[in-house]
């Protein structure tokens, strides 16, 4: 503890007189208030003043402020006459640093990600034992963080904490996760000693929807072969396209489906690809399957693939593909019980016979497009003067 000491002497013109020496640890005068204890040595008259920093009364002392305790030391010989001194101290004041005395829940805050209310707040207080002594508040550095900012009323020592839902890492955030944001306020006095509180806000995301960006490939086609291909009702048609999307939150694992409605020909399956953000879609039919289409049919079959980021958000886009007939040749079978197709039926005409059949009566006429004839011409090769061809039940 801070001392101040002194030596007071004395003389007494009796021969061989003792004196000693004591003091009064009452201040006297003005200022009464205890700021420390006064001693003295009863042989030597050195007294000792030692302050104590643990009043109250000394540590309200501010920076430059004096105050003057006097104290009454008197010396008396061994006859009992007496003399007094005053013995006087001056004590000088420091400044002292603020205190930050608020609760610890009053640097706590929290905050969700596009909700109605995006902002986080709480009172800081200080307290000094400097009287009258004035505190400031302010955050160190400007404020920003990483999902938000904050700003405190330098009076009240009031915080508010935004969140700034139009950042990508707020929105990269996912579903129920759970981020910190920590800012350090000072308080300042007018003496310029400081003390700091660290304010925590927590910040919780919640899900954003995949978004399907424009510009990917929402249609395709395909074609029936032409009547003769060499692959015709063999092989399978394809088409194929990519949608691109995107998601807010970049750790989703996302999952697509398709629906294939009933009545629908071919297939259609959807895959995706979270890590490049694409959907791949792929439609196939067997040429067998649309072989019944005329040249100027065409089908018209629609998707929606369902994009989902398996946190409850999903999102849609329908895909449509055209399947284009082309004219199928009508077959003509004379003779349908008999399995060689046109060929499947002779005869012998003799002359001058009675007339001959040159078909059976289950000839069959199939055409895969339609079940109406529209026309059919019978050529004779090699025919005779005076033959007759006539039709009859068609």
């Amino acid at each position: 503890s801070p001392t101040a000491t002194g030596t007071l002497t004395s003389s007494d013109v009796d021969a061989d007189a003792t004196a000693t020496w004591s003091v009064d640890t009452t201040p006297t005068g003005t200022n009464t208030t205890q700021y420390g204890t006064i001693s003295i040595d009863p042989a030597t008259g050195q007294w000792t003043y030692t302050l104590d920093n643990s009043l109250a009364a000394t540590q309200a002392l501010k920076e430059g402020e004096r105050v003057e305790q006097t104290f009454t030391a008197t010396v008396t010989d061994d006859n009992g006459a007496t003399a007094t001194e005053t013995i006087t101290v001056t004590i000088n004041g420091t400044n002292d640093a603020p205190v930050v005395d608020s609760a610890a829940a009053a640097a706590q805050g929290s905050v969700t990600e596009d909700a109605a209310a995006h902002t986080a707040t709480g009172t800081l207080t200080s307290s000094d034992v400097d009287a009258n002594a004035t505190e400031a508040w302010s955050i160190n550095g400007d404020g920003s963080g990483t999902y938000g900012s904050i700003a405190i009323d330098p009076a009240t020592g009031t915080w508010t904490y935004t969140l700034d839902n139009s950042l990508a890492a707020t929105q990269g955030l996912t579903n129920g996760q759970e981020v910190t944001e920590t800012f350090t306020a000072t308080v300042t006095d007018d003496k310029g000693a400081t003390d700091t509180q660290v304010i925590t806000v927590t910040v919780t995301g919640t899900n954003d929807v995949p978004v399907i960006t424009a510009g990917g490939t929402t249609t395709g086609s395909v074609t029936e072969l032409a009547d003769g291909h060499a692959n015709e009702n063999t092989i399978n048609h394809t088409a194929t396209g990519t949608l691109d999307f995107t998601d807010a939150d970049i750790t989703d694992a996302h999952q697509v489906s398709a629906n294939n409605p009933a009545g629908y020909v071919g297939t259609f399956t959807p895959t995706v690809d979270t890590a490049t953000g694409e959907v791949t879609w792929t439609f196939t039919v067997s040429d067998a399957d649309i072989d019944h289409l005329d040249g100027n049919t065409s089908l018209t079959q629609t998707y929606t693939i369902t994009l989902d980021d398996q946190q409850g958000g999903t999102t849609t886009q329908d895909v449509t593909i055209t399947i284009n007939g082309t004219n199928d040749a009508p077959v003509i079978d004379l003779d349908s019980d008999v399995g060689e197709g046109a060929t499947g039926f002779s005869a012998t005409y003799t002359e001058d016979d009675a007339p001959i059949s040159i078909a059976d009566t289950d000839m069959d006429v199939v055409d895969v497009d339609t079940p109406h004839l529209a026309s059919a011409t019978i050529t004779l090769t090699n025919p005779q003067a005076n033959d007759v061809l006539s039709t009859s039940n068609v």
